[in-house]
């Protein structure tokens, strides 16, 4: 019973960190990738 609520918390543990810490290098990523248009050249923009 124990073993089986490690394993949860540790699986819990590693989407939560997934989820926080996966999106922003992403959207970080494509914007070093591609060049920031007219539309997306505002600072305000590259908010999360």
């Amino acid at each position: 019973m124990q073993v089986l609520r490690a394993i949860g918390r540790a699986l819990f543990r590693a989407v939560a960190f997934i989820g926080a810490v996966g999106k922003p290098p992403e959207q970080m990523n494509g914007d070093l990738v591609f060049p920031p248009t007219a539309t997306r050249s505002r600072p305000e923009d590259y908010r999360p």
